[in-house]
C-alpha cells in the first residue's frame, strides 16, 4: 500500500482517495490526478536508485493494475486476506 500512496505522491500530484476493502482478498486502491498507467521500470543499471516498487508490488501481490477514473486512475493491489 506504502508503494501507491509514494507513487501517487511522486508521479500524480498526491493521492485523492485511499479505498480499502475486505473479502477472500484485501484490495487497496489509490486515486490519483494523473490518467497515465504505471509501469514498472525494466533498469539497466540495477545499481540506481529508486524506481522499483512496483517491480516489487508485482513479486508480492496476487493481482494489481490501473482503472481510469473520471478525473485520473485508481491504481490498485490484491493480496490474501488471512483467514480469521
Amino acid at each position: 500500500m506504502c508503494e501507491l500512496v509514494a507513487n501517487a505522491c511522486a508521479h500524480a500530484g498526491g493521492p485523492t482517495q485511499l479505498l480499502r476493502s475486505r473479502g477472500e482478498r484485501l484490495r487497496v486502491e489509490v486515486a490519483d490526478r494523473d490518467a497515465r498507467r504505471p509501469e514498472p521500470r525494466r533498469a539497466a543499471d540495477p545499481g540506481r536508485p529508486g524506481g522499483y516498487g512496483l517491480l516489487i508490488m508485482e513479486e508480492l501481490a496476487q493481482a494489481w493494475g490501473s482503472t481510469r477514473g473520471a478525473e485520473g486512475k485508481w491504481v490498485w493491489l490484491e493480496i490474501r486476506a488471512r483467514a480469521a
